[in-house]
Order: structure tokens, then sequence, then C-alpha cells
């Protein structure tokens, strides 16, 4: 699971209760959390959460991410970069293992936005406001133990999965026959791409639900339903899929692959503090089979 918490739940109502609620509900092995603000958050949820949770996170300055998982936790192969948390995952009652990462890029110059002012006519413009959140993959590529970990899960060792919030779309979406749907563009959104070809990561909502037509998988978002005022314009604000479960492995088969907000209806902002979920993000939940 991967799960914007939003600020560490302080936008709704008992927001950490309700953060370790979904969490229980959902009952995944692992989840990459990102707005992990506060230095008590991760104690908190895990104390909400009960025994048997166990967690890591950042401290409150970027990437403000963490990981909760039900199994051990191997901190000696922790790696943090600035926009990710990262390490070794053992599966309990079993040899198995997963390198695990959450990540959290940085939310500025929404590139989405940009596509959608129809002053914008250079991919260029769109390129310039995707440099943080390409910086920010390029520290975790550039890391010698991330890379280590990437040829070791292509070569069947242990697998690789980096989930969390991209703040920017997938380039498996902005494709010909949904480009109505996106401004009228057709966009390689670099962020997702670069990290998913430099360390050989499938997508897993999309080896799931390859129709990216059919199947949207819209994260974002939740609760925002007003305008923008981004890119010196005045736009509706715009949805898509800004937060992803990616693996490198043969031994990994994503068997279902979804998007999460609880069954609860959902009051949009600024009605939004008594919401039953407690995130502006749908969480995104990948169950796969481990060979």
């Amino acid at each position: 699971m991967t799960f914007n918490i939003w600020n560490s739940g302080a936008n709704v109502d008992r927001g950490l209760y309700k953060i370790a609620k979904h969490i229980r509900i959902v009952d995944a092995d692992v989840i990459a959390i990102q707005e992990v603000q506060y230095n008590w958050t991760m104690s908190n949820l895990l104390s909400r959460l009960g025994p048997g949770y166990y967690g890591y996170a950042f401290d409150t300055a970027n990437p403000n991410t963490g990981i909760i998982t039900k199994h051990e936790i191997d901190l000696s192969t922790l790696i943090r970069t600035s926009a990710s948390v990262g390490f070794k995952i053992t599966l309990l009652n079993s040899k198995k293992s997963i390198n695990f990462y959450s990540l959290h890029l940085t939310y500025r110059n929404y590139g989405p936005y940009a596509a959608n002012y129809k002053n914008v006519v250079d991919s260029k413009v769109i390129d310039l406001g995707e440099k943080g959140r390409v910086a920010n993959v390029q520290a975790i590529i550039d890391d010698p133990g991330f890379q280590a970990q990437v040829q070791s899960a292509a070569s069947g060792g242990i697998p690789l999965i980096v989930a969390g919030d991209f703040n920017s779309p997938s380039h498996l979406d902005w494709i010909e026959s949904t480009k109505h749907l996106h401004g009228d563009w057709v966009y390689e959104w670099p962020a997702n791409k670069l990290i998913s070809d430099n360390a050989s990561l499938t997508d897993s909502f999309r080896a799931v639900n390859p129709d990216p037509l059919c199947a949207p998988g819209n994260t974002w978002s939740t609760v925002h339903k007003s305008f923008t005022t981004e890119w010196e314009g005045v736009i509706p604000d715009v949805y898509d899929r800004i937060d992803f479960i990616l693996f490198n492995s043969p031994k990994l088969i994503p068997v279902d692959s979804f998007i999460y907000s609880g069954s609860l209806p959902l009051k949009p902002q600024p009605k939004h503090f008594y919401n039953d979920y407690p995130s502006d993000h749908f969480a995104v939940v990948t169950d796969f089979l481990y060979q």
C-alpha cells in the first residue's frame, strides 16, 4: 500500500486514528507513507495500530517519508535520499525478503496544471516544472546501494518495490488514446519514466489494468474539487494518477491492484474535516504473488 497521510492526519477530525483504521482495513503487509510531518507521527501511528506493526520514518525535513510493516525491518540496509527512504524487509515465517522504498517527490509546479493551461503550447514549459522531481529521482538512481539492489532484483535476487507519491503522472497514461483527457497532450512524464527505465521497474497498477482509458486510476484528488491559480491561470483542479507501486523482480506477480479511499462518502473541501478517510490522495494497493 502507498498512502499519503496528508500532514499526519491534521486535516481531518481524529486523523491519526483514521489513518491507522484504514491501514488495518486494507491489511497490507507493507505500507509506504508520505507527509510524515512530525517526529511523533510514527510512534503514535504504531501505538494506534497495535502489536504486530513496525515502522521507521524520516524526520520532519524532506522527504517526510516512512514505512510501516508487519514484518522484520533491517535498518542496517537503510538508504535515504532527498525524496526517499528504503530498507530490506524480511517476511515473517519465511526466508523471503524485499527491498522496499517510500518516495515523496516535490509538489511544486504540478505539471498537469500547465498542460491544461491553454497559454502553455510548448512541452519545454512542462519540462521546466518537472526539474525538481527529476532531480529527486536522479538522487535515488545515483545511490550505489540502490543500483546494487536494482541489479540483484533483475537477476532474480531480492525483489525491489518502489512506492509513493510522485506528484507527477505516469508516462504510460498520457498517450494518444487518452490525450483528450489531458489537455490534448501526449507527454512522457520524465520523473516516472526515468526511475522506471533506470531501475527496470514495472507499474503494478498498469500491469493489472493495462488500458488507461478504461482504468484511469486517478489518485489526485479525493477532496480538492475547486480551482487552482498555479501557472498564472485559473484552472479547474486536474485529476490524475500520481501515486504508484512499482516493482522489479521475476519473482513478483501482481494479481490485483486498485485505488482506495474507504467505503464512506467523501465531502470535498471545505467540508472535508469529518470525512472518514483522512487523505487528499487515494491510496494504491497491490497484491503480489511472491514465487
